[in-house]
C-alpha cells in the first residue's frame, strides 16, 4: 500500500489549504471555486493556495479549468 495521501478540497474558502498542510507527492484535487476581487476585477480561485501547493503536490489541476470540465461531462 502506498504511503502517499491524496486530498480533495471542497470547503468554499479561498486559499484555505496551504502547501505545508500537504504531504509531498500527494494528488490534490481542488473542487472549490471562489470569486474574489483582485486589483479591481473579479477572478476565480480555488480552496487550495496554488502557489504553495504546486511545489509539494505530485499533481494539482488549476482553478478554474481543473475539475469543471469533468463535472460538466458527468
Amino acid at each position: 500500500m502506498s504511503s502517499r495521501r491524496n486530498l480533495i478540497a471542497a470547503v468554499g474558502q479561498p486559499k484555505l489549504v496551504r502547501g505545508d498542510w500537504i504531504k509531498p507527492g500527494a494528488i490534490v484535487v481542488d473542487v472549490g471555486t471562489n470569486r474574489v476581487e483582485d486589483e479591481g476585477r473579479q477572478t476565480v480561485i480555488g480552496d487550495v493556495d496554488f502557489g504553495g501547493a504546486r511545489t509539494v503536490a505530485g499533481a494539482l489541476p488549476p482553478v478554474p479549468s481543473g475539475v469543471g470540465p469533468m463535472t460538466i461531462a458527468s
